[in-house]
């Protein structure tokens, strides 16, 4: 039940995968372990079917699909702990707070307060020191902090975007 609620959005053949595990792990707390167990985890384990691939990184999903035209308008999106501690900077220079896109993998944002192209992470790591945050955080997630208006964080476009992929892939692989 939980892993349906969970990951309804897997499908049916994912359910099956679950129904069967939960299956097998109550089977074998009922009879035991061992070679001889009438359920072989290990077996059906591997027997699961295709495993679902990773999501590759956001920025090279993002540009690798052109999900993003260049010179989109990309608005800082803070935390707001990060409000708190760098609001006062941000608003010095509006320009702060907004970037545009450019597909590229390694530096897609175009910072518009130094015309400098950054890396997502490596562009709110540089605001972070640039507006002197002694107690900021030792590991940042860029692409989360950076929203196309309307749209949404990069994250959220490189899901949706993963989503239709995936989609894409399983429903042509019931044509098959």
């Amino acid at each position: 039940m939980i892993a349906k609620h969970a990951d309804a959005s897997r499908g049916p053949i994912y359910e099956e995968r679950c129904a069967r595990l939960v299956a097998a792990v109550l089977g074998v707390l009922e009879r035991g372990t061992g070679p001889d167990s009438p359920m072989n985890l290990k077996a059906l384990i591997e027997d699961a079917g295709p495993k679902r691939q990773r999501r590759p990184q956001t920025v090279r999903l993002l540009v690798d699909h052109d999900a993003i035209n260049d010179g989109t308008p990309l608005v800082y999106a803070p935390s707001t702990v990060e409000e708190l501690a760098i609001g006062a900077w941000l608003d010095e220079d509006p320009r702060r707070r907004r970037a545009s896109w450019v597909n590229d993998r390694k530096t897609p944002i175009l910072w518009e307060a130094d015309g400098k192209r950054y890396s997502p992470t490596g562009l709110v790591s540089q605001m972070w020191n640039a507006a002197d945050w002694k107690e900021q955080w030792s590991a940042v997630q860029g692409p989360k902090q950076w929203r196309v208006p309307g749209e949404g964080t990069l994250v959220e476009i490189a899901e949706r975007l993963w989503t239709e992929i995936a989609e894409e892939s399983e429903s042509g692989e019931e044509r098959s």
